[in-house]
């Protein structure tokens, strides 16, 4: 049928009318079902509600049978302790109430207590109890033995108590009362209370009998079980406001006889059993403890009772819930399809129009009138838009019109168009407006990349650069003083290698936000390298401003950072530069690191600023480094003298230390404390000792064929950074399989300051060079902080006592107790000791009486060239033999 015809209209608009109401009603309906559902989920709380009900009164059942259980432990152990000591029975069974007299009474209770309670709901089901009494009716079993069956009878109820109040304290979580979560909380805590009230008792009372052996035992169960009450009785006093709480912590507080005996044994004092206290006073102060047990297990059913109330007010609560509900929900519905069915009729009327005007559309005719914005509002809006379309239509018709008619100039084709093209062109302008936007953060961005570091997020070392040129220029204009600071982290190597990359960064960047809470405003902080930071301070009073901001930043580091549970140490040293006319901002970086350089020569938490008199040292120093790495290549400039270490009793050679010479060309011979600690600061140190072992074994290996050396060790200075290395011990290897000398004619000395910087280390690599058959030496012996423990774990065959302790001798008498100890220890561990600078008879004497093994000094002999020492022993040797002939004779 067509759709001009009046019946077809008909058919169609009712189908659209039928249409309308589906599209209103089925979202009612659903919301309808909705609100159903919320009704439901009203009636499945009231249901949790009553389940927790339940559970609140299998808990007041509970705490009932704790509280009657409680008494009939009381009675028992009252009446077995009376009977172990007569003489104090009254004081005893006073612990009990009247009604803990009666055997039977108090049994009957217990009885009604497990009987009100579900198979199901007891905490236990063996007959635990009835075997308990059997043996109390039987004498069988000691107060000590029969206090271990209740503990394990209390025990079962009280875990039992616990997962009842866990699963209460879930379901209220659940329900989303904080009161009943609270409460539940005050019952929890009290129960902890009773429990450690009752284990004082049994824990006092066990300290004070205790003997020598256990007493520290059981002190510190005393304490912990003290330290367990007191964290309970805490949280009672801090929920003093939640119900039944106040009455509880007044409860736990009691008993202040038996609080102050307990205080004093956990702080140490004796038992007064054997301080000989009266024995019914430690009665008494034991009952006041059983006393305020009692008072923490009847007060427990108030905080049961303030639980149940407000179980049962939220399950009431829950219940009037889902009534409300079902009505509301069922309200609902009716109001919904009634609404939809009114609303339905005010759709058909305006859809009507919209469809007529459609179809003089779609004819063709665009000379119509505006709809009537009537009806609800959305088919108001939508007769509007309708009305908008014609319109547009209407213009775009005569527009099409104009172009026809080629009437170019005509206004209306400069009127613009509303609507859909409308529409299309703001789309296009946001499209390219928010293209022009992600190209700026996209420059932004990648700028600001080129510019920081990744790690940390700070300015990078191309923007530190470029910030100093800007600010060197500010600072010349200005006539302002700006300081570059130089900052180099100390140990950062080793959290790396040790702890992996990840934990590394983790540390940098925690690093780097302390530096920057300390910066001032408008300093530059800046990474430009591993471990290495720039900080650019401009507009500075002095140069002490300079170093103060140097200092914080390096006081920044002095705590530790946390990473993955693990404490760091992560010191720095910082160098500064102040900026001079002419330098650029390289110069300055390069000073800056110079200074930090020798400011890390010094120690951690070093602090130097770049001066002429810095940079003259730093040139001598290259010099040095320079001479001394030729010297080795060399032939003629370096050599070993040997100073004689002699037996203190036989006055023979014992042994000699190997020390090194350096006969610098134009300079004559150079002092080894100007040379050394500048080959510890580089490589060279490494290359000095393997030269030092070279001579010192072939030279051992020469002495050997001498009858007055057959025996005579050699000692070898290395250092503590060669030491540590992983070659260390196969470079030892390969010096004495190419001279061929005694591996145990071979002694290694080393500092105690390395053995305390990495003890593990040392002790690994002292063990390889033993295994050699290489002796060890801990030279410089009372300068560190070794401990008696460092030297039992370590592999040593010698200590040699420092210069400093023998010069004062034989006057300074705290010299004398120390070296006195010292042997004293080395004798313990077995092994001789050697005193340096001996250079007076009176020193010479007191060493010996004291039980020195061995001496070095110039008493004896300053260091010589090998020829002169093999001339010097023969020479000794002969003078102490005539000696002994004479004596002899």
């Amino acid at each position: 049928m067509s759709r001009s015809t009046p019946g077809g209209w008909s058919r169609r608009s009712r189908s659209v009318a039928f249409r309308l109401l589906g599209a209103v009603l089925v979202p009612l309906v659903l919301l309808g079902l909705v609100t159903a559902q919320w009704a439901l989920a009203n009636r499945s709380t009231a249901a949790d509600a009553d389940l927790l009900e339940a559970e609140v009164v299998v808990l007041d059942q509970l705490i009932d049978l704790n509280r009657v259980l409680f008494s009939e432990r009381v009675q028992a152990q009252s009446t077995a302790h009376a009977a172990d000591a007569p003489a104090f029975s009254e004081i005893v069974l006073s612990y009990r109430t009247p009604e803990e007299s009666s055997v039977e009474l108090v049994r009957s209770r217990t009885d009604a207590a497990v009987d009100a309670l579900a198979a199901d709901d007891r905490p236990w089901t063996d007959p635990l109890l009835g075997r308990i009494r059997q043996a109390i009716d039987d004498d069988l079993w000691t107060p000590p033995e029969l206090d271990t069956e209740f503990a394990r009878l209390q025990d079962f109820l009280t875990d039992d108590m616990r997962e009842r109040l866990a699963s209460v304290k879930e379901r209220a979580v659940e329900l989303g009362s904080s009161r009943l979560v609270e409460s539940v909380e005050v019952v929890e805590h009290a129960l902890e209370a009773n429990e450690g009230a009752a284990e004082l008792v049994v824990d006092l009372t066990a300290y004070w009998f205790a003997g020598a052996a256990d007493i520290d035992i059981a002190r510190s169960e005393l304490a912990q079980s003290n330290e367990q009450y007191t964290v309970a009785v805490e949280r009672l006093e801090e929920m003093r406001d939640a119900p039944a709480a106040r009455e509880l912590a007044a409860a736990a507080r009691s008993g202040t006889d038996f609080r102050d005996a307990v205080r004093a044994a956990t702080r140490g004092a004796g038992s007064p059993i054997f301080a000989g206290d009266p024995l019914p006073d430690v009665l008494r102060i034991l009952g006041e403890g059983v006393t305020r047990s009692r008072e923490l297990a009847d007060t427990m059913p108030q905080g049961s009772l303030a639980v149940t109330t407000l179980v049962d007010e939220l399950a009431q609560e829950a219940r009037d819930d889902a009534r409300t509900a079902s009505v509301l929900a069922a309200a609902f519905m009716l109001v919904s399809i009634a609404a939809a069915l009114g609303f339905g009729r005010t759709i058909v009327s305006p859809v009507r129009r919209i469809t007529q005007h459609a179809r003089q559309i779609g004819a063709g005719d665009l000379d119509i009138d505006p709809l009537p914005l009537t009806g609800p509002p959305e088919l108001a809006d939508a007769s509007g838009a309708f009305n908008d379309l014609v319109t547009n239509l209407q213009l775009m018709d005569r527009k099409a019109n104009a172009l026809a008619a080629a009437d170019l100039d005509a206004a209306v084709l400069s009127e613009p168009l509303a609507g859909r093209l409308g529409e299309s062109l703001h789309r296009s302008v946001h499209v390219l407006s928010g293209s022009i936007a992600e190209r700026e953060r996209l420059q932004t961005r990648l700028a600001h990349q080129a510019t920081h570091d990744a790690l940390t997020g700070i300015p990078n070392r191309a923007a530190a650069i470029e910030h100093l040129e800007r600010a060197s220029a500010r600072s010349i204009r200005t006539g302002s003083l700006l300081a570059v600071v130089f900052i180099d982290l100390d140990d950062f190597k080793r959290v790396n290698d040790t702890y992996g990359h990840a934990v590394g960064d983790e540390v940098l960047r925690a690093t780097a936000r302390r530096m920057s809470d300390v910066a001032r405003g408008g300093d530059l902080l800046a990474r430009i390298g591993g471990d290495e930071f720039l900080l650019v301070a401009e507009d500075l009073d002095s140069l002490t401003e300079a170093s103060k901001l140097a200092e914080r930043i390096v006081e920044s580091l002095h705590a530790a950072i946390t990473v993955e549970g693990v404490e760091f140490h992560v010191g720095a040293c910082a160098g500064i530069a102040l900026a001079q006319d002419g330098d650029d901002p390289l110069t300055l970086l390069r000073n800056a690191d110079l200074a930090a350089y020798t400011a890390k020569r010094r120690g951690p938490g070093g602090i130097d600023v770049y001066d002429e008199a810095l940079q003259l040292e730093l040139v001598e120093r290259a010099e040095i480094e320079d001479a001394l790495s030729i010297a080795l290549r060399s032939d003629d400039q370096l050599r070993l003298e040997y100073q004689p270490i002699v037996d203190a009793t036989t006055g023979r050679l014992a042994s000699a230390e190997a020390l090194l010479r350096w006969e610098r060309p134009g300079h004559g011979r150079v002092r080894p404390d100007a040379f050394i600690p500048i080959a510890e600061a580089s490589k060279l140190i490494i290359e000095i000792d393997r030269w030092v072992l070279t001579a010192a074994t072939a030279q051992l290996a020469a002495w050997s064929t001498l009858p007055d050396f057959a025996d005579v060790s050699v000692s070898i200075n290395v250092s503590g950074r060669h030491i540590l290395d992983s070659g260390f011990v196969s470079t030892v290897e390969r010096a004495i399989e190419q001279s061929g000398c005694r591996a145990d004619r071979l002694v290694i000395e080393v500092t105690e300051t390395v053995l305390v910087a990495d003890l593990a280390r040392a002790a690994t690599q002292l063990a390889a060079l033993r295994d050699l058959g290489v002796r060890v030496a801990v030279d410089d012996f009372g300068t560190g902080y070794t401990s008696l423990a460092h030297l039992r774990s370590l592999p040593i065959d010698e200590i040699k006592i420092d210069r400093s302790f023998v010069s004062g001798l034989p006057d300074a008498t705290d010299d004398h107790r120390l070296i006195q100890i010292v042997c004293d220890l080395a004798r313990h561990l077995g092994v001789p000791t050697v005193a340096e600078g001996v250079e007076t008879e009176a020193q010479r004497a007191l060493l010996q009486l004291i039980g020195c093994q061995m001496l070095q000094g110039y008493l004896f002999s300053p260091s010589m060239h090998p020829d002169a020492l093999a001339e010097w022993t023969v020479d000794r040797h002969r003078a102490i033999a005539a000696a002994l002939t004479g004596v002899s004779s």
